[in-house]
């Protein structure tokens, strides 16, 4: 408003000027570029926001959902673990050499067994 006030447009023209679809991304704009230089989200701040969204719960659901995210943040849970087994041994140029039974002992299964009765071949070289 003071820039409207400043750039000589009457208080009762400003609301009409700001509608302006050219004038409304502008001010978006430039108002989003100032809060992205300006304000610094940091850890209190997120807590104090999950703190109120938890105060604010409408539902228990809501209220846990809180309490979940202010413990992850605040490192009270153990992260999760995933234990990933990779067989070094076996590169590409293995594989193709290996027959069709030790692919399917690799591939761990031995519902994997082709029909071999319904099975066209063809030879590749």
């Amino acid at each position: 408003m003071p820039a409207a006030k400043a750039s000589g447009i009457k208080p009762a023209k400003i609301a009409e000027v700001q509608a302006r679809p050219h004038v409304a991304g502008t001010l978006s704009y430039l108002r989003d570029l100032y809060m992205a230089s300006h304000v610094e989200v940091n850890r209190d701040m997120l807590n104090m926001m999950l703190m109120e969204s938890h105060s604010k719960a409408a539902t228990a659901t809501e209220e846990i959902m809180a309490i979940r995210e202010l413990g992850k943040m605040n490192g009270c849970y153990e992260p999760e673990k995933r234990e990933v087994s990779i067989n070094a041994e076996v590169t590409y140029e293995k594989v193709c050499e290996m027959d069709t039974d030790e692919l399917v002992r690799l591939a761990g299964s031995d519902d994997l067994e082709p029909d071999v009765e319904d099975a066209e071949f063809e030879e590749v070289q």
